[in-house]
């Protein structure tokens, strides 16, 4: 009697460590998806921020490019600045300079 009392009882705590670990694990488990979670916001953010960064400093670029393109052909229309373009980007500028004077 006294053998199957132990038994049921050593079986009885068995169960209950196991279920209080499985709690265990939820609740680890559970943080750690709040964590990754803001560490993907973060990464995102981040990842958004710098994106957005190169963007406009390619854009700035390409822009202060184009101006200079522009200035240097207005200002210094010799044969010097001909090798320096391709030669369609120079007949495009120069059809649009003779409509424009004309």
């Amino acid at each position: 009697m006294f053998h199957v009392l132990f038994d049921v009882v050593c079986t009885l705590k068995k169960c209950y460590l196991c279920l209080k670990d499985k709690k265990k694990q939820k609740k680890i488990k559970k943080k750690k998806v709040k964590k990754n979670k803001k560490k993907l916001v973060l990464q995102q953010l981040v990842g958004f921020t710098f994106q957005s960064l190169i963007y406009y400093i390619v854009g700035r670029g390409q822009f202060i490019f184009k101006l200079a393109h522009f200035l240097l052909n207005f200002f210094f229309l010799n044969s010097s600045t001909f090798f320096l373009f391709p030669d369609l980007i120079i007949q495009n500028f120069n059809m649009h300079t003779l409509h424009m004077h004309t």
